[in-house]
């Protein structure tokens, strides 16, 4: 059942409707595009890595719980294979599962070390809805999909900043994150590598609700794949500027990998300075391209042979806190793959592995010491009819126990200077801890 609902509050409020765990927003606010929020599954999918690439997966479907061991990438697609879609000649979603995955999932596709402290959240992780909201910014129209009672809400209020300093918890300073640069820059000089996306975690005691951190974040910092989901292990609360993966009916696959990052200015006359300093640095560039070439490879992997091309390179775009470069990727599914043939092809993003991807994740598991979980995985949807869209994420806060757990860092190649490249990623962060710090903190 589709039928168009009138609503006298933004659409992302809706999501109050739905407030819980296994509920999620999808909020698209800078795109032309679509947003999305819902819940009540009727199927929950969990997948932990274990030894040979293989899963510990949990299976809830109607309330009965099954546990077993298997693949989880071809577990996922015979869930979706065994729904029926859903079917609408204009909403891009609207029926199948909402989650995540983790960026160890990609231990589950390639042979790597794995020797990082890991969280113990689930790997993969994807509920399936049975109520949607899917709402159409070019239009303002709003469908839901599947029963359900839609009584009117009041708006909410506006948001009271209560400013607080805050002190992170940082698994790296400036020194030893920049000593992790240096090693990155020996081993690219070695042959080993050309560049690696090094990152680190930030941890901040929480003292507000994640949906109130949601609020600020969204209001101070939009972006274009922001996502607030809930579960019953942890509050997810992002601002992803980055798209991983696309792949709309006609089988036209979309990425657009970020590389290369200056922060905005105080003025006018500052942001249009570092705009035209991030346009212009040849060190950016290459490291924009650098995960161009790679993410043209990975998709080229299922893409009709030919069809693989790059639409727009080193594009800048401006967000609230930042400056980025970006470049788009797009190619057409060859017939004989699927959705969960594209992920597999191309996960985790270049964009924040480096190349070469394996060669260059090995080195991530020798230098970061906490494994990265749901951090630098993908976020967003997986339709029944075989579409898709997620993110990159980043910008992300990870809200569990009490605590909030941000993962930062940027692109580390022959040139990169370490203090530069510690600030960029502490740049990359700052929006995040300013939203938790009007939030409050404890």
């Amino acid at each position: 059942m589709i039928k168009e609902v009138k609503h006298s509050i933004p659409f992302w409020q809706l999501y109050r409707h739905f407030a819980g765990p296994w509920s999620f927003l999808l909020d698209n606010q800078l795109n032309t595009g679509w947003s999305y929020c819902g819940g009540l599954p009727d199927t929950i999918f969990m997948a932990k890595r274990n030894k040979n690439r293989l899963a510990d997966i949990t299976l809830i479907e109607n309330g009965a719980t099954s546990t077993f061991g298997g693949d989880p990438f071809a577990e996922l697609e015979r869930i979706k294979n065994r729904r029926a879609a859903v079917k609408h000649d204009l909403i891009p979603f609207t029926s199948g599962g909402i989650g995540w995955f983790g960026y160890e999932a990609g231990h589950m596709i390639e042979q790597l070390p794995d020797s990082g402290v890991d969280q113990g959240l689930p790997d993969i992780c994807f509920f399936f809805p049975t109520v949607i909201l899917a709402h159409q910014h070019s239009s303002g129209r709003t469908w839901q999909i599947g029963e359900f009672n839609l009584p009117e809400l009041e708006p909410e209020t506006d948001l009271q900043n209560n400013e607080t300093s805050i002190d992170p918890k940082m698994m790296f300073n400036s020194e030893s994150y920049g000593n992790a640069v240096e090693t990155v820059r020996s081993e690219i000089g070695a042959g080993r590598v050309y560049e690696v996306c090094m990152t680190h975690r930030i941890e901040v005691p929480l003292d507000c609700q994640p949906w109130q951190l949601f609020k600020t974040l969204r209001r101070d910092n939009p972006a274009p794949f922001a996502s607030f989901i809930s579960t019953p292990d942890c509050d997810i609360i992002s601002s992803s500027p980055e798209q991983f993966l696309g792949l709309d009916l006609n089988r036209k696959i979309t990425s657009r990998p970020i590389k290369g990052t200056r922060p905005r200015g105080k003025t006018a006359a500052q942001d249009e300075q570092l705009k035209s300093e991030l346009a212009n640095s040849i060190k950016d560039k290459a490291e924009n391209l650098m995960i161009v070439d790679l993410v043209r490879n990975d998709i080229g992997r299922v893409a009709t042979h030919g069809s693989v091309t790059a639409a727009e390179l080193t594009k800048i775009e401006t967000y609230a806190t930042v400056f980025q470069m970006v470049s788009t990727i797009q190619g057409n599914l060859d017939s004989q793959f699927s959705s969960i043939d594209l992920i597999k092809a191309c996960f985790p993003g270049g964009s924040m592995t480096g190349a070469p991807k394996i060669e260059a994740m090995k080195m991530i598991d020798e230098l970061e010491p906490v494994c990265r979980g749901i951090y630098s995985g993908a976020i967003g949807w997986l339709g029944d009819n075989d579409t898709l869209d997620l993110n990159i994420v980043i910008r992300t806060c990870i809200a569990r126990n009490g605590i909030g757990y941000i993962g930062a860092g940027g692109a580390i190649v022959a040139d990169s200077d370490p203090v530069e490249e510690w600030e960029e990623s502490m740049a990359k962060a700052q929006a995040l801890l300013d939203a938790i710090a009007k939030c409050g903190a404890k």
